[in-house]
């Protein structure tokens, strides 16, 4: 089967002090004759979109992204913000969950936009009526949560290998008592 792939980089519609202008790369791929749903991908972390394509020489049954176009389905894999090819602000501290949320979304609306005006692929006619699920890895499955509480942007989600059971056991000390407030706990995180 033909795959129809293509990578380019969005504004990520957030900015930093001190940084230019936040890019975001991402990849579409997709079969000729694509049924209107594209899978947003988000990897967890420190990986990028390529976990979802991944390539062994002559087998391509390891790649997500082909598995699901053999479906009919389109991918869009996304490197977070920090991560891949997307823009790396000097201080990593600064891509919290809610900015990584917020670029994510800006980043699916423009890809999901060109997807449906015939932008996203040169050879990709228009899908008026696409629409999406949100489908994340471990911390890409967290983000995922937060993107569509925060926009509502995907018909559905799935959330691959993430659990919030786990880490207070692993906390010490202060940063344990603040687990138990999330509000002081967002305002410290970076402090910690």
């Amino acid at each position: 089967m033909s795959l129809l792939r293509a990578s380019f980089r969005v504004a990520a519609g957030v900015t930093l002090p001190g940084e230019g202008a936040l890019q975001i790369a991402v990849e579409v791929v997709a079969p000729e004759n694509p049924k209107p749903l594209a899978l947003v991908c988000l990897p967890g972390g420190g990986m990028n979109r390529r976990y979802f394509d991944l390539q062994a020489p002559g087998d391509d049954s390891y790649s997500f992204a082909a598995q699901m176009a053999a479906r009919g389905f389109i991918s869009v894999l996304i490197d977070h913000l920090g991560v891949g090819e997307s823009s790396r602000p000097k201080d990593s501290y600064a891509l919290t969950a809610e900015l990584l949320t917020r670029a994510n979304t800006h980043a699916t609306d423009v890809v999901l936009s060109n997807i449906r005006n015939g932008y996203a692929i040169n050879t990709l006619t228009p899908i008026p009526k696409v629409t999406s699920v949100g489908v994340g890895h471990s911390m890409g499955a967290m983000l995922s949560i937060l993107q569509q509480a925060e926009a509502s942007q995907h018909r559905g989600i799935a959330v691959l290998g993430f659990s919030t059971r786990g880490l207070p056991e692993y906390l010490m000390g202060e940063a344990r008592e603040l687990a138990k407030d999330p509000v002081a706990a967002r305002r410290e995180v970076v402090r910690l």
